[in-house]
C-alpha cells in the first residue's frame, strides 16, 4: 500500500503526468489546469520533498536563529547606547560576535533552501519521469510529444529555479514580521492593545 506520503506524492504526479484521456473521439486529449488556491497537499508534498523528517525542523530553526541574533545584535546596540559606562572594546567586541552569527544563519538558511531544492527537484523528477515511461500506450496515443517534454522542461524550471528562492523570500519574510512583532510588544506591552484587533 505504501505510507500516506506516498500514496499523495504518486495521486499528485499521476494527476501531473496523466491527464484524463479523451471519451469524446477526440484523437487528442484536451489539456486540463487545475484553478484557483493550491491546495494543501501540493505544499505539503512540496515541504516534504526539499526537508523530508528532521531537516524540516533544521530548515525552519535556521529562519528562526537569523531572527534571533538579528534582534539580539539591535537589542545590544540599545543597550550600550543606554549604558555609557561600558568599554568601547566590549562593545564592539559584542556587537561584531552577534553580527558575524546573524550572517552565518543567514547563508545557513539559503544554503539549506537551496540544497533541499536541488534535492526536491531530484525526488519530483524522479518521480514524473518514472510515471510517464510506465503510462501505458493510450497515454502517447492522446497526449502530444510537446506537452510531455513541457513538465520535463518548463514545469522543473519552475521547480528548480523558481520555488526555493519564493520560500527563501515567504520564509524570510513571515520570521522577520514575527520578529519585529515581538520586540515591539516586549518593549512596550501596551502596543498588544492595538496589535490584537488589527490582526483580527
Amino acid at each position: 500500500m505504501g505510507s500516506p506520503f506516498q500514496l499523495e506524492m504518486r495521486s499528485l504526479i499521476e494527476n501531473v503526468s496523466h491527464p484524463p484521456l479523451s471519451t469524446s473521439g477526440k484523437l487528442v486529449a484536451d489539456e486540463e489546469r487545475l484553478v484557483g488556491a493550491v491546495k494543501s497537499n501540493i505544499y505539503r508534498v512540496y515541504m516534504h520533498a526539499i526537508a523530508p523528517g528532521f531537516l524540516l525542523t533544521i530548515l525552519i530553526g535556521s529562519f528562526l536563529l537569523r531572527e534571533v541574533f538579528a534582534a539580539a545584535n539591535d537589542g545590544w546596540l540599545i543597550y550600550s547606547t543606554a549604558n555609557k559606562k561600558l568599554p568601547v572594546v566590549s562593545f564592539l567586541g559584542v556587537y561584531a560576535a552577534l553580527g558575524l552569527c546573524a550572517t552565518l544563519s543567514t547563508y545557513v538558511r539559503t544554503f539549506l533552501t537551496f540544497k533541499g531544492g536541488i534535492h526536491a527537484s531530484k525526488v519530483l523528477h524522479e518521480k514524473i519521469i518514472r510515471s510517464v515511461l510506465r503510462s501505458p500506450m493510450k497515454f502517447f496515443e492522446s497526449t502530444p510529444t510537446g506537452r510531455v517534454l513541457n513538465r520535463f522542461s518548463k514545469d522543473m524550471e519552475v521547480i528548480d529555479q523558481y520555488i526555493p528562492s519564493v520560500i527563501l523570500d515567504c520564509f524570510g519574510c513571515i520570521f522577520s514580521i514575527f520578529s519585529a512583532l515581538f520586540v515591539v510588544c516586549a518593549a512596550t506591552p501596551l502596543a498588544l492593545l492595538i496589535l490584537v484587533p488589527v490582526g483580527f
